[in-house]
C-alpha cells in the first residue's frame, strides 16, 4: 500500500486514540505493573524519531541520553522489521513493536519500565495482537477516506434533487433566486451568498439575490472586492476557490451569471469538496433560472398583449367613464390579503385591465344616460356581457380573466348576473373584482352625481356583506383598506 506522511500521520492518530490500543495497555498493566508506552512515528532522515502522544517516562524530561538510546532501538527495529527488546537507563526492560505491514513501515510501539522480561510466546502474541489492531486501524481509516470521497456525491445528489424541487415550486425569479441562496447556505455551512445574472441589455452584472446570515443586522452591502471576484469569474468561466470564499460560474451556451459563497460557519477554509457541491448545486440552478426567466418573458409579452388590447377595448367602448389605474390595484391589494397565488394574481390583473371590455357594443345611449335605466335598459345590459366577452375567448390565456369579467355582477345571494351564481360557485376573482369595482364607482365623479366620501364607500360595502358582496372578501378589503399603500392609491386617484 503506498504510504505517504499524512496518511501516516492520520493512522497513528487513529491508532494511538483507538479503544484497540487501550486493551493492550490494560494488557500490559496487568502482566508489567503499569509500565510506560506512547506511539512513535519512523525514523526520519537525521535518525530521529518523534513521539505523537504525551510519554509518561521521566527521563525523556531529564536529558537526551534516553532519547538517544530509544534513537538507536527504532533505527535497529526499522531494519528488522521485528520486535527489539531494549534496557532502559533505569534499568527496566523495554519493547519495540514495528508497526509494519508488507513494505511499509507507519511507526512503533514503544513499551518501557517493564519490571520482568518477556517471553517469547508472550511476544509473538503480543505480535500478533499489534498486527491486528494496525490492520483494524487501517481499514477504518480506508473506510473514512471513503466516506470523505462518497459524501460529496451524495450530498451533491441531494441538492440536485432539492433544486429540481425549486424549479417545479416557483417562476418567479425574485422567489427562485433568494431560495437558491439560502439553500446553498444551508448545504454549504456558509454566512453569506451572493447570485449576480448578467443583464441582456446592458451586458452587465446585476446582483439579483444578496443573503447574509452573520450576527451584524445592518444591511448587507457588496464590496468591491466581490464586485472584482465576479467579474474575474464571468469573464474566465472558471471556478475560484479561496479561503474564504467559492465563486462559480452560472453557464448555459455562455455564461448567465454567478453565485459566490462566502465565511464558513466553522471558520474553516472552502476546499474542493465545496466547490464540487457548488458545481453540482449551479447546474441545476440554471435549468430553474433559465425556466424563470422564458416564464418571466412571456408574461411580459402577454401584459404588453393586455395593456394594448385594453387600451383598443377603451377606444372602441361608448362609455366615457373608464377606471383608474389603482382600480387594478385595489382588486390585486384585496386578493394578496387573500393570500391568491401567482397565477391567481395574474388573471385577476388581467381582468382588471380588461373589464370595460363587458361594454362594448352596448347602446351609448344607455351607457350616457344619467336617470335611472327603464327594465328594458337594464335587460340589455344584463344580456349583452356574454356576447361582447366572446371578443376575449379565442385567447386561451386569457379564458380565467374572461370568466372572471363575466360573473363580477354576481352578487353572493344569488341575485345577480348573468348566470344567479351564488356563493362560492361564482369565482373568487369575480368576488374580488365585484367588491374593487363597486368602491371605485362609489368613489369617483360622474357628471350626474358627485363621488361618495371613502367613509361612506366602506359603509356600504360593510352594509352590502353578505348579500351583494361575499363577506370574506369584504374583510380582506378592509384589511387593505387600513395601510398606508391604500391610502396612497387614494391620493392618486
Amino acid at each position: 500500500m503506498k504510504k505517504d506522511k499524512e496518511y501516516e500521520q492520520q493512522l497513528l492518530k487513529k491508532l494511538a486514540e483507538g479503544p484497540d490500543l487501550k486493551k493492550v495497555r490494560q494488557l500490559f498493566n496487568q502482566l508489567f505493573e503499569q509500565p510506560i508506552f506512547w506511539v512513535a512515528a519512523p525514523v526520519n532522515k537525521d535518525g530521529i524519531f518523534s513521539l505523537s502522544n504525551n510519554p509518561e517516562c521521566p527521563l525523556v524530561k531529564k536529558g537526551k541520553g534516553f532519547l538517544k538510546c530509544l534513537n538507536t532501538v527504532l533505527r535497529r527495529a526499522s531494519k528488522t522489521r521485528s520486535v527489539e527488546q531494549f534496557t532502559c537507563q533505569a534499568g527496566y526492560q523495554g519493547l519495540c513493536f514495528p508497526l509494519a505491514r508488507g513494505d511499509a513501515l507507519y511507526g512503533f510501539l514503544v513499551f518501557c519500565h517493564l519490571r520482568q522480561k518477556t517471553s517469547q510466546q508472550a511476544l509473538r502474541l503480543l505480535k500478533v495482537l499489534n498486527s491486528t489492531i494496525l490492520e483494524k486501524a487501517q481499514k477504518e481509516l480506508e473506510l473514512s477516506k471513503l466516506y470523505q470521497t462518497i459524501r460529496p456525491r451524495a450530498i451533491a445528489l441531494s441538492t440536485v434533487h432539492t433544486v429540481h424541487r425549486l424549479i417545479s415550486s416557483s417562476l418567479n425569479l425574485d422567489e427562485l433566486l433568494p431560495r437558491i441562496a439560502r439553500l446553498t447556505l444551508q448545504v454549504l455551512r456558509a454566512k453569506r451568498c451572493l447570485i449576480s445574472l448578467v443583464d441582456k441589455k446592458s451586458n452587465r452584472l446585476l446582483n439579483k439575490a444578496l443573503v447574509d446570515l452573520s450576527k451584524n443586522k445592518a444591511r448587507p452591502r457588496l464590496s468591491p472586492e466581490a464586485k472584482r471576484i465576479e467579474k474575474k469569474v464571468i469573464r474566465s468561466s472558471n471556478i475560484l476557490l479561496k479561503k474564504s470564499y467559492l465563486s462559480v460560474p452560472l453557464i448555459d451556451e455562455e455564461p448567465i451569471g454567478v453565485i459566490t459563497v462566502s465565511r464558513k460557519m466553522s471558520g474553516k477554509a472552502f476546499d474542493n469538496f465545496d466547490r464540487e457541491i457548488l458545481s453540482a448545486l449551479s447546474e441545476q440552478a440554471v435549468g430553474a433560472i433559465k425556466n424563470a426567466q422564458l416564464y418571466t418573458e412571456q408574461e411580459n409579452m402577454l401584459l404588453g398583449t393586455v395593456k394594448s388590447l385594453s387600451s383598443l377595448l377603451k377606444a372602441k367602448s361608448a362609455y366615457p367613464y373608464t377606471h383608474t389605474p389603482a382600480f387594478v390595484k385595489i382588486a390585486l391589494g384585496t386578493a394578496k390579503e387573500l393570500g391568491l397565488s401567482e397565477d391567481a394574481l395574474r388573471d385577476l390583473r388581467f381582468a382588471a385591465m380588461l373589464h370595460d371590455a363587458e361594454k362594448i357594443g352596448i347602446p351609448e345611449e344607455i351607457l350616457k344616460k344619467p336617470t335611472q335605466l327603464s327594465g328594458k335598459e337594464l335587460k340589455v345590459i344584463k344580456e349583452h356581457p356574454q356576447k361582447s366577452i366572446k371578443i376575449l375567448s379565442p385567447l386561451q390565456l386569457l379564458k380565467p380573466a374572461v370568466a372572471i369579467i363575466l360573473h363580477h355582477h354576481e352578487k353572493f345571494d344569488g341575485s345577480g348576473y348573468p348566470d344567479g351564481l351564488k356563493g362560492e360557485k361564482i369565482p373568487l376573482g369575480a368576488r374580488i373584482l365585484a367588491v374593487a369595482d363597486a368602491f371605485e364607482a362609489m368613489t369617483s365623479r360622474r357628471p350626474y352625481r358627485k363621488s361618495t366620501p371613502t367613509t361612506e364607500a366602506i359603509k356600504e360595502l360593510k352594509r352590502q356583506s353578505g348579500a351583494q358582496f361575499d363577506p370574506q372578501v369584504i374583510n380582506a378589503f378592509l384589511k387593505f383598506a387600513k395601510k398606508q399603500s391604500f391610502k396612497k392609491l387614494l391620493r392618486g386617484k
